[in-house]
């Protein structure tokens, strides 16, 4: 049983790293989750009906992760329809955490667009730029496996196995982060900790060589 449970992680290769890092960032950027929560509890002077009607607006590039998935197929950026993507969806997901922390410092966004657009505006950006890098990062996993691969359904349960876990140990290591992110920064700091994600997100991808590249 025990050996079952470790055969994922026994059969991690080099080839999965960087496509494991990029779902690691990806749990990771919950480290913005308690600085968000104070944030619109505290310094948002929003009613709650609107603060609603953000998080539905927010939320609609995940409704509509089929259309991204086809534009990603079928449309190339820069010449290629995979690593492109990543970096776009990171660019994204990038301005999206500089303006929260414009949102929660000197407000130029504010004072140009009113509190409501502009972190609708950042919001967007931000849940796009996820669900592509999202999408991009799915595909890849299934491309590291070669079609002529002898055990192929095997070997792309294990990629998807680390991927979860991954991503699991980001959002955890986020969370453990959090608290003190909370206790010993101010709200724009705490969002600018979350700045180094699409960082390393990017780095990893430049190494992976999977697919189109």
């Amino acid at each position: 049983m025990k050996d079952k449970l470790l055969l994922p992680i026994k059969s991690i290769q080099a080839k999965y790293i960087p496509l494991l890092v990029v779902y690691f960032t990806t749990g990771l950027s919950g480290l913005s989750a308690v600085t968000s929560t104070i944030f619109f509890k505290d310094a948002v002077t929003l009613s709650p009906a609107a603060l609603i009607s953000l998080g539905v607006y927010i939320s609609l590039p995940w409704s509509i992760k089929m259309v991204f998935g086809s534009l990603i197929d079928s449309v190339k950026l820069f010449g290629n329809n995979r690593k492109s993507y990543i970096y776009f969806g990171q660019f994204l997901i990038l301005l999206s955490t500089l303006g929260m922390v414009d949102i929660a410092s000197t407000q130029y966004t504010v004072e140009m667009f009113g509190i409501y657009i502009a972190i609708l505006i950042s919001g967007l950006l931000g849940t796009t730029g996820t669900v592509m890098s999202d999408i991009v990062a799915d595909v890849m996993a299934i491309e590291l496996v070669p079609d002529d691969h002898p055990n192929k359904g095997k070997e792309y349960g294990i990629i998807q196995v680390l991927s979860r876990l991954s991503l699991v140990t980001g959002a955890v290591i986020g969370a453990a982060l959090t608290g003190s992110i909370a206790t010993y920064l101010s709200l724009a700091a705490g969002f600018a900790t979350t700045l180094i994600c699409p960082v390393i997100a990017v780095i990893a991808t430049m190494t992976a060589k999977v697919g189109h590249t």
